[in-house]
């Protein structure tokens, strides 16, 4: 169910000392090809991707992220000087890829074994991922929901390595029954991609946990779910802790549902959480045991406190409705500007949170006053995102959500999906006096403010609404959930747009913290370091935040030129913030440097990756070494050495 907590917020803040506001642009720096790039053709059968399988039907998101996908997978060192990447070849082959920086920069392929395929719809089938979670030991998913741990043996009679599947498994996803409850699926697996995996602890009380996203479907749609549009694309993303010993058993810690494929997700190296990012908020499933037995929980501590206290709280809003519409009051501190208001509707849910940390409300207000904080939260039904609208008068601090029904003539029993207790003020009376009642608090600053200082400013939202197709101009959020599924820390306020992550560290056993990421702010590229802080592990602790974002390093401009590349296929950057990386359509690298925070100029790379082959697709980068970049296209490997550059 959602949380219903207000987490800790989080400012994503530049650092003024690390912005250049007199840099002039990038110089086209060559590349010398002979000495600096290494091209390996691939062995049979090669690799053959197909974007969207016949007869399915995608929405834009899930077409978007396949377009997108990175089809090689970073892996540890295999020893000082090796490093290793892989991929699935047509056959669903597992090929390790070796790079020897002792043997002249050679890279060697190695078939590791094959993959079987899951007994699952092919039409709903996902890429398959990998995630390294040691030199010896990978997690792999085949895309049809089966997951499977392959063991990495060097060969004793011959240079090599082959693998060995130690464990099979499947993942079982969460399903809507018929009452809009969840329950985990044991029909057959569910076609998921791996985010993330790491294995926690040590010795005999190891284990392992890792994320994957899945597309989320109903048990039984029905016809009129269909032409209702119940059938909006959501997703999906669990946490599964899997045992690292026979007989491996595995369970969903927790899961979260949205409109969006995760930006970013990293696990804490401690296993007391996750970091995840996406444009739009998540809502935190439960199982249905689990949620019923919560809210029976959370009702018998609302009486108690209510007795204990000799008067009942007052709800967090009020509301009422007409066979057409529904009307929901907030009460804000007065002076609430609406600035303040960060909001997104979609006509199945809502997701709602006030920031008053940049826009304080008056001296005056009122410091008991509710504040609004919902994420993704479902509404009891369908709503008109073109007819509806929000208003806020700021004087007396009063947001209201006009909502058009989408069935005139369906009764709401209450606002929300899942009843938080809050009745219809049937009473007209009674709604006029909650409005009279902030009106009173606040009569001399209206008496001051004159009367057109009463005018609520309105907002519609229905061209806010509908699924977006654009993924650029829209602010990243980030949050903090523990294992309990409770988000402990989030970000707000931000205008800061998802660019890249930075490239799995080669040196993975000597990295700890999580990958930083690389954000849009107003023309430059910001690198943010995100951290964990492992003191606070208590989720009602408030002696500091459990997520700290950080500006460490800018690429001056990055954000102004990344936006020309209209066939943008990858971009990372480096952990040490050297340069960023963006592969564009069929052949091309582009290959941003920056020398100095306070320099006037920085260099741009333009490398062929293509080379002499034509109808060769880039479809993965990896950096397998200090700055050794490794590009798969559909027939070749391309590596790239910028140690030197």
């Amino acid at each position: 169910m959602p949380f219903t907590g207000i987490p800790t917020t989080v400012q994503i803040r530049p650092n003024r000392d690390l912005l250049n506001p007199t840099f002039e642009g990038y110089k086209l720096k060559l590349l010398n090809e002979d000495e600096c790039i290494i091209r390996t053709d691939l062995p049979a059968p090669g690799i053959s991707i197909q974007m969207v399988p016949s007869g399915t039907q995608l929405s834009y998101k899930e077409v978007q992220s396949r377009v997108l996908y990175n089809h090689l997978f970073s892996g540890y060192n295999l020893d000082e000087g090796k490093g290793a990447a892989f991929y699935f070849d047509s056959d669903l082959r597992l090929v390790l890829v070796e790079y020897n920086s002792v043997k002249s920069n050679t890279v060697t392929t190695h078939n590791l074994t094959e993959i079987s395929k899951s007994v699952s719809d092919t039409s709903n089938k996902e890429y398959p991922s990998l995630r390294a979670l040691s030199p010896t030991l990978v997690l792999v998913s085949d895309g049809s929901g089966g997951i499977y741990l392959v063991k990495l043996i060097e060969n004793s009679d011959f240079p090599g390595y082959r693998g060995e599947i130690i464990c099979a498994t499947a993942f079982y996803g969460h399903v809507l029954d018929d009452n809009g409850y969840e329950f985990v699926s044991d029909l057959k697996p569910t076609p998921c991609v791996l985010l993330d995996a790491k294995i926690i602890g040590e010795g005999e009380n190891a284990y392992i946990l890792y994320m994957v996203y899945n597309t989320a479907f109903r048990s039984n749609p029905t016809s009129e779910d269909i032409q209702r549009g119940a059938i909006q694309t959501l997703f999906d993303v669990s946490l599964v802790e899997l045992a690292v010993k026979p007989p491996y058993r595995s369970q969903i810690v927790n899961a979260l549902r949205g409109p969006d494929i995760p930006l970013y997700c990293s696990i804490d190296s401690h296993g007391d959480g996750y970091v995840i990012g996406s444009t739009i908020g998540y809502e935190v499933l439960r199982p249905t045991e689990t949620r019923q037995q919560g809210e029976l929980d959370k009702q018998k501590r609302n009486q108690s406190q209510s007795s204990s206290a000799g008067e009942q709280k007052p709800p967090p809003y009020v509301w009422q409705q007409t066979s057409s519409d529904v009307t929901v009051c907030f009460q804000l501190p007065h002076g609430t500007p609406g600035a303040a208001i960060n909001y997104h509707f979609t006509r199945t849910h809502l997701s709602l949170t006030v920031n008053l940390s940049n826009n304080p409300p008056a001296p005056s207000s009122t410091t008991e006053t509710s504040i609004p904080q919902y994420v993704f939260t479902p509404f009891f039904d369908f709503m008109e995102p073109e007819s509806s609208l929000w208003t806020i008068e700021t004087k007396i601090g009063l947001l209201t959500l006009h909502i058009e029904k989408k069935h005139h003539g369906t009764r709401w029993t209450h606002v929300f999906q899942h009843d938080d207790g809050v009745l219809e003020t049937l009473d007209p009376n009674e709604f006029a006096e909650f409005r009279e009642r902030l009106e009173r608090y606040t009569t001399g600053m209206l008496d001051d403010g004159g009367p057109e200082s009463f005018n609520p400013l309105q907002h519609p939202i229905g061209h806010e609404i509908e699924e977006s197709i654009d993924y650029e101009g829209q602010s990243v959020i980030f949050a903090w959930v523990d294992r309990e599924g409770v988000v402990g820390a989030k970000t707000i306020g931000s205008d800061h747009e998802f660019l890249c992550r930075q490239f799995e560290h080669w040196q993975k056993k000597d990295q700890t913290g999580l990958p930083s990421v690389c954000l849009k702010h107003d023309v430059d590229g910001l690198v943010y370091a995100i951290s964990h802080n492992a003191d606070n592990r208590s989720s009602t602790s408030t002696s500091s935040s459990p997520l700290a974002i950080d500006h460490v390093a800018t690429f001056n401009a990055f954000g102004f030129v990344q936006a020309s590349k209209r066939e943008k296929r990858c971009m990372y950057h480096d952990p040490n913030h050297r340069f960023v990386v963006i592969l564009e359509g069929s052949r091309h690298a582009f290959i941003y440097q920056s020398h100095g925070p306070k320099n006037i100029h920085d260099q741009q790379l333009i490398v062929d990756v293509a080379g002499r082959a034509s109808n060769a697709d880039i479809i993965g980068i990896q950096m397998v070494g200090d700055g050794i970049i490794l590009v798969l296209t559909s027939k070749h490997l391309v590596l790239i050495n910028l140690s030197q550059e």
